[in-house]
């Protein structure tokens, strides 16, 4: 049987409007949310193909943000690291292969968007190549903390399917807005770092999927250098340019969109979850996931309640 990467399945999932789930061997679609503006997707692959599968072709704009795990994106001779702490577009016709280079397959939330919503975000967000009905095509961009927070509260209302759908619509709208903001802002700040060559950006990418496969783990910037190949002082400086995020930024923010999925997931000891995630005891996870949040772990529990 012909593999397919995990975003091939969405095509088939979206035929028909309204709640369903495409089950496949590697993979699950579900529409949780769907408008005539936009559909809100849960999607869990269970590929752990380290290798670039086949050729694919996107069918429609996708805004991808990973709740767990990671994916690899290969467009042309770029490679792409999709994490929690990263948005990842795609475009109609856009052709692709999908990879899970840390052998954890993922789980993602998509919202695929109808061209003509596209139209509407151009002239919201004032952002000139959207009115050419492309998202970027660059990598990944940071996906902010609170943003990475609301998206939790979008996806727990729609698979609670219990809400209103006007009130819905209006929340995805501007979890979309929010979206594209960010990610056209990310890029432009990008733009005016020094320009990555092919093999720079490959050393980012092979000390991001290190940290992504083990960011329980407390490696050292010397860890992480040796194990890619370079001085901590060079890939310091590489990292930063290349993913907005510092090495220890990196990997606490991995550790923190963790604590938020088990914890939006019903997760209630915060001491072996914070021991689960490298943390020293529930008290330090505390402090950085309201640090970074803005809320505790039991207020944001309560949010979802």
């Amino acid at each position: 049987m012909r593999a397919q990467s995990c975003f091939s399945a969405y095509p088939l999932a979206l035929r028909e409007h309204g709640r369903q789930a495409l089950m496949t061997i590697k993979h699950q679609s579900t529409t949780l949310f769907c408008s005539e503006t936009f559909s809100v997707i849960d999607f869990v692959c269970r590929s752990q193909e380290r290798s670039f599968g086949p050729l694919e072709v996107s069918d429609a704009h996708y805004i991808v943000l990973v709740r767990r795990g990671t994916f690899a994106k290969r467009v042309g001779f770029s490679n792409w690291l999709s994490t929690p702490a990263s948005f990842t577009f795609f475009n109609p016709g856009e052709e692709y292969r999908v990879a899970h280079p840390t052998g954890s397959g993922d789980e993602c939330t998509a919202i695929r968007l109808d061209p003509t919503a596209l139209d509407g975000l151009a002239h919201s967000v004032d952002v000139p190549s959207l009115s050419n009905s492309r998202l970027p095509q660059s990598s990944p961009s940071v996906v902010p903390a609170k943003l990475f927070q609301e998206h939790w509260r979008l996806f727990k209302l729609a698979q609670a399917a219990s809400y209103d759908h006007c009130s819905m619509e209006e929340r995805t709208v501007n979890f979309v807005l929010a979206a594209a903001s960010s990610a056209f802002v990310d890029q432009a700040a990008t733009a005016t770092h020094q320009q990555l060559t092919r093999h720079q950006l490959s050393v980012v990418g092979n000390a991001a999927e290190f940290i992504a496969s083990s960011y329980t783990q407390s490696h050292s910037l010397a860890d992480v250098a040796t194990h890619v190949g370079t001085t901590p002082f060079h890939l310091s400086r590489l990292f930063r340019a290349g993913t907005g995020y510092s090495i220890c930024e990196f990997r606490n923010q991995l550790r923190l969109r963790e604590a938020m999925r088990r914890i939006a997931l019903g997760e209630k000891n915060l001491l072996a979850l914070a021991l689960d995630l490298g943390f020293c005891h529930h008290g330090h996870l505390g402090r950085h996931f309201k640090k970074i949040f803005g809320a505790s772990p039991s207020e944001f529990r309560a949010e979802l309640d």
